[in-house]
């Protein structure tokens, strides 16, 4: 049985996903939901920029893109859960270097929090942190 599962998973194109699949799952979700949150905090300090159709525009590409992540994240690839953790460390560090030493964007101080709890779903599934 293990075998035939194998040989779907190759026929389908997909990685092998993680014998621990419940920490992806919690990672898509978890993705989802902060980046949400994160969305909204920069949303609420940016405001309207341009054109209302260009917002809307803009706002929905982001939307179907962090679903299609999530929906990637939820399966199990860890490829693209490891990729994803080292942009949203690189993220988290930029923005506590400039919250410290520049004058950062209004918004950093209340979309950090957010940007580190993703890292941390993202690096718990990527590298089996507990």
């Amino acid at each position: 049985m293990a075998e035939n599962s194998k040989e779907v998973m190759e026929k389908a194109g997909g990685d092998f996903p993680s014998p621990n699949l419940k920490k992806y799952r919690q990672a898509g979700i978890g993705f989802v939901v902060l980046n949400l949150i994160d969305l909204t905090v920069w949303m609420r300090f940016l405001g309207m920029i341009g054109s209302s159709e260009w917002f809307y525009v803009g706002g929905g590409s982001c939307l179907v893109l962090l679903g299609v992540l999530a929906f990637y994240i939820y399966r199990g690839k860890r490829g693209l859960v490891t990729v994803l953790a080292v942009i949203y460390a690189g993220r988290s560090v930029f923005s506590m270097y400039s919250l410290i030493f520049w004058k950062p964007f209004p918004g950093v101080p209340y979309g950090l929090p957010a940007l580190l709890l993703t890292f941390y779903v993202l690096g718990r599934a990527a590298w089996d942190w507990p």
